[in-house]
């Protein structure tokens, strides 16, 4: 199976999953009267099929999942909380939903949840573990991808580096991935 974001017709945008056998599952699309104004970035699908997605809905952002017959909201924008999202999501098998976002009060991090709860991975304000050393991150938007134990993989800056390194981890404690390629300092 495959998850896109794609319109079948002009004025309509959508979140679909296509399956091997050439049959097509809409998950959300925005048409008038569905509550939905248009789609954006990539979508992500797990193994049990329920793709995430960011969705612009009447006056707010969200992140969200379905399957083609529910919808669940993740985070949506509020006064309170989330002010904007960045439109690219990932999706573990459990139906936690990695994405990036910036809080009404400016702070810029990375997060994921499942409907119920969101668990708040660094914000660009906090200190964090990077290879057990105090550090920030600049809070760069990129793909988040995570995997099954809820550790997500990224591209970001740890602030006063200006060097992007992909970093792994969760809820505050994070290693660097080398790159094959780096020149400086011994394997890891």
């Amino acid at each position: 199976d495959v998850a896109f974001r794609a319109a079948r017709r002009p004025s309509e945008d959508g979140i679909h999953r296509a399956d091997a056998g050439g049959g097509l599952t809409t998950i959300a699309e925005a048409t008038p009267g569905s509550g939905f104004g248009f789609f954006k970035g990539s979508v992500s699908m797990n193994d049990s099929g329920e793709v995430s997605f960011w969705a612009f809905l009447d006056l707010e952002q969200a992140i969200m999942r379905g399957d083609g017959t529910d919808l669940t909201t993740i985070a949506i924008t509020t006064p309170e909380k989330f002010a904007s999202f960045g439109d690219n999501t990932s999706i573990n098998d459990s139906g936690e939903v990695a994405f990036d976002g910036q809080l009404q009060a400016g702070d810029l991090g990375l997060f994921s949840g499942t409907g119920v709860d969101t668990t708040t991975h660094y914000l660009n304000s906090e200190d964090v573990l990077v290879d057990g050393n105090p550090a920030r991150f600049d809070a760069t938007s990129d793909r988040p991808s995570i995997n099954n134990l809820g550790n997500i993989a990224f591209m970001d800056s740890i602030q006063g580096t200006f060097r992007r390194d992909i970093f792994v981890g969760q809820e505050g404690i994070f290693r660097t991935i080398p790159s094959p390629n780096q020149p400086d300092g011994p394997p890891v």
